[in-house]
């Protein structure tokens, strides 16, 4: 075996390794858009819209805001439905308002 067929057998797996490395690395940082819309919780959906999830709730129940009900106590939100939901408001913010009392209103 001559010196260039001693270092190619070396490096060509060292090359396939570091090849697979890439390839795992770049499949862990893009999103992987065959799985779907981004689901949240609830606390994750009211952070991303900047209310508290009590708030949310309110909104989730005037039906302002879809969701999906996976039983009586867990419930999900679209990343898509909150931006629809954005966009739609008045100014790009929830419609909240404080009514006389300190309560919520519509």
């Amino acid at each position: 075996m001559n010196a260039a067929a001693v270092i190619l057998k070396h490096l060509v797996p060292a090359l396939d390794g570091a090849r697979a490395e890439l390839e795992r690395q770049e499949a862990c940082a893009a999103p992987d858009l065959a799985q779907g819309p981004r689901v949240m919780s609830p606390g994750e959906a009211a952070e991303y819209l900047g209310i508290s999830e009590s708030q949310l709730r309110i909104l989730t129940d005037r039906g302002a805001i879809p969701c999906k009900r996976l039983s009586d106590r867990i419930v999900r939100y679209s990343e898509r439905a909150l931006l629809e939901y954005i966009e739609d408001s008045p100014a790009g913010r929830p419609a909240l308002r404080r009514g006389p009392a300190g309560g919520v209103v519509a």
